[in-house]
């Protein structure tokens, strides 16, 4: 059925669900493996919204699971052990912890190399670390809103393959991570990075190396972000078309928009909605002109050409 996330599973085999969720019982029994001789290929949705705080996976079975979208969404378990899991031919990850409440999750035996979908696979979740340098993601993609409102304070992404991708869109929004290290990060095929950082609680976000050649869309990316200054005068803007909010109601010391070419900008308006800059820099007279109409509320700087 398309509402257990089963209609894209085209392996000949069993999918398995929680036969009553609202069960506050712990979550015990030996699951069944393989049915008729076919395995079990799906686990979409199977802990979905289960009231139980424990759940044992130590017998699970995932060697021939290529589904496992949803698979603890909104679940209540304190604990997740997924240390024994195969997940070598796991295709799509899609919302896997969504608003899950397990504090911890190891996923260093994670085998993700032939994980497509990540879309909101820790949205909400209350882990406080999440460590993934062992995720393989050459061939995801997409990582739209991956951490969405997840809880954690760490967040390690320093293996991501990205270069490939074409959309980071809300990928960190709302998260509280102090220092959030994307140097590795390859943009170069990105078109969308609307909300990337939208409302996050940062210190530091290292977006340096980005390349922005492509990117269509910043609407929000740094919209309210808390960070006081950022590096972006490597940015490039050939493509952009949508910026409207990309700074807004951030308090910087420098925003250095030097390299910055707003000419194919169709909605910059509210660019710099309730912001507040030190110093601010336009790439010539023509650029800053039009980016000093461009203020909402307390506006308080102007942009000058860089000396």
């Amino acid at each position: 059925p398309s509402y257990i996330g089963w209609i894209d599973v085209e392996e000949d085999g069993w999918g398995v669900i929680l036969s009553d969720p609202e069960s506050t019982a712990p979550i015990t029994g030996k699951m069944c493996t393989t049915i008729a001789g076919k395995p079990m290929v799906s686990m979409a949705m199977a802990y979905f919204e289960s009231q139980s705080t424990s759940v044992d996976l130590s017998t699970v079975d995932t060697s021939h699971v290529t589904n496992m979208i949803g698979m603890f969404a909104h679940s209540l378990f304190t604990s997740i052990d997924v240390s024994n899991f195969n997940t070598s031919n796991v295709d799509n990850m899609d919302g896997m912890f969504l608003n899950t409440r397990a504090t911890s999750l190891d996923l260093s035996s994670f085998n993700t190399s032939n994980v497509t979908n990540m879309f909101q696979m820790f949205a909400g979740a209350d882990a406080q670390t999440l460590d993934l340098r062992s995720f393989d993601t050459r061939k995801v993609t997409n990582v739209e809103g991956m951490f969405y409102e997840a809880k954690a304070t760490s967040i390690d992404v320093s293996s991501f393959s990205t270069s490939h991708m074409t959309s980071l869109a809300y990928m960190f929004g709302f998260t509280h991570v102090s220092n959030l290290d994307l140097s590795n990060f390859d943009t170069r095929n990105v078109e969308d990075m609307s909300d990337m950082f939208d409302r996050g609680h940062f210190q530091n976000i290292n977006v340096s190396s980005f390349d922005t050649r492509k990117v269509k869309n910043m609407e929000g990316m740094f919209y309210q972000c808390g960070i006081t200054s950022i590096d972006i005068s490597n940015f490039r803007t050939d493509s952009l078309i949508y910026s409207d909010y990309m700074f807004g109601g951030l308090n910087l010391d420098t925003l250095d928009l030097s390299n910055f070419d707003i000419s194919n900008v169709a909605y910059p308006y509210y660019m710099f909605y309730y912001t507040n800059i030190g110093t601010a820099y336009a790439r010539n007279q023509g650029d800053a002109d039009i980016l000093n109409t461009l203020g909402y509320g307390e506006y308080s700087f102007n942009f000058i050409v860089k000396p």
